[in-house]
């Protein structure tokens, strides 16, 4: 299969959008009501993948079927790199995790704000010594 050929194969779409989403392909087989070896044949191009195959991987994966077809790893990895300070959480976090990860965040902006407020005492502190 030539480089043009491969590109054009659904498999490795399907794998790339399945890992960015952190499934596993044992999730995916039991969403598709596959066998994980059946699903992992779909990944590596060794079957053709029906319409209706398509467009059921594409909503387990919570995009269209447009969007599976026309996924560029490299649109995906080219932005991310062009936002190197964006701070992605994945939608598909529990609602536990998306919690914890909040508290996280919120404790540690307190303790920015308690440095910087140190911070500006010590120089304070320098200034009136002076």
């Amino acid at each position: 299969m030539n480089k043009k050929t491969e590109e054009l194969r659904i498999g490795k779409k399907i794998k790339q959008l399945r890992e960015l989403k952190n499934f596993s392909q044992e999730y995916m087989a039991t969403q598709l009501k596959m066998s994980v070896p059946g699903y992992g044949r779909i990944e590596r191009n060794e079957v053709d993948v029906s319409m209706e195959r398509a467009n059921q991987i594409a909503s387990v994966l919570g995009i269209s079927l447009t969007e599976l077809i026309s996924f560029d790893e490299k649109y995906i990895f080219n932005n991310y790199a062009n936002n190197q300070n964006a701070f992605v959480i994945n939608s598909e976090l529990h609602q536990d995790d998306k919690k914890a990860l909040h508290d996280l965040i919120e404790y540690l902006k307190q303790q920015l704000e308690a440095k910087d407020n140190l911070i500006k005492e010590l120089v304070l502190g320098r200034k009136q010594t002076k």
